[in-house]
């Protein structure tokens, strides 16, 4: 990320000019699947400790979660200050601090964002049509979350990668568009296909009230891969104000539509409001995407 004039993202650390991230990638991937894994190992511990002490409330849940992660924090922070004590050699790689700001500051602003459909929606179906269709809904949704979550690995990979002032920004946006693609069809099409059976593995009236909001789910993700891509495109390029106000957009169609639509057709409302408003939002990006594609493609992007 530098200013305006070169419309390069530089890497957030300092260090030397020939450092390349993707070599991090296997300590990132070992300590995700760690820290998941240490949470899932907990659990049973810490549910005895909570069924004990505090009449089986939700502690073990919270204490698997939280106290596991703020131990990896701590040891994640003593990592840090560790390596702030070398010396570097070379030049910075680090952008200037008001250009830093200001894109942490989008960053964070597009995930404070992305908190609120999330915890609104259990709370309207609960609220709407009881905690029965909110048990249909909330399984439903951890389906349909997971296929996010796959499409949304795609574009955390590109930022890391294109972001490095050594890399092929032009063939690394190339392979994004090109994985997005693939993984967004695949990911729809598995949700689409396979959700509804594992819904009534579970029993018959959870895929009877949400395998239809499955379904309009995994058509939605199309569009969201389509704007995922831009906000990561964006990201690159450090330019997010489109990206904010069209996420402002979604949030308040969500927001506003899904009381409406679950009123009329329960469950598959919400479904049905994911795909209108991911659609239109999508459409309305469809003119920055292309300017962002072609800058990010042009020839003097190659390195």
């Amino acid at each position: 990320m530098v200013p305006a004039r070169r419309r390069r993202l530089r890497p957030l650390r300092a260090g030397r000019p020939g450092a390349r991230g993707p070599a991090r990638r296997p300590f990132v991937a070992a300590k995700n699947i760690g820290h998941a894994s240490a949470k899932l190992a907990a659990l049973p511990l810490l549910a005895v400790i909570g069924i004990t002490f505090t009449s089986g409330d939700a502690t073990s849940v919270y204490g698997s979660w939280t106290l596991l992660s703020a131990v990896a924090a701590a040891i994640a922070l003593g990592w840090a200050l560790s390596r702030t004590r070398r010396a570097v050699t070379g030049p910075s790689q680090l952008p200037p601090l008001r250009s830093l700001l200001s894109h942490h500051a989008a960053v964070f602003a597009t995930m404070v964002m992305g908190l609120v459909v999330p915890m609104y929606l259990p709370l309207v179906v609960l609220r709407l049509e009881g905690a029965e269709h909110a048990a249909y809904f909330g399984l439903s949704q951890v389906l349909a979350t997971g296929a996010t979550l796959f499409v949304l690995a795609v574009h955390t990979s590109y930022v890391a990668e294109a972001s490095h002032p050594d890399t092929d920004t032009a063939a690394c946006t190339r392979r994004l568009a090109q994985m997005t693609t693939t993984v967004a069809v695949f990911g729809a099409a598995v949700l689409a296909l396979i959700g509804p059976v594992v819904l009534a593995l579970v029993g018959g009236a959870y895929r009877s009230h949400a395998a239809t909001h499955l379904v309009l789910f995994a058509l939605s993700i199309l569009p969201q891969a389509l704007i995922g891509a831009y906000a990561v495109m964006s990201r690159v390029r450090n330019r997010m104000r489109i990206l904010l106000t069209v996420q402002v957009l979604s949030v308040t169609g969500m927001v506003t539509l899904t009381p409406f639509a679950i009123t009329r057709w329960g469950i598959s409302g919400v479904g049905a409001t994911y795909l209108l408003v991911e659609t239109v939002c999508a459409v309305v990006l469809l003119g920055p995407l292309v300017r962002a594609w072609r800058d990010l493609t042009r020839p003097e992007r190659a390195r």
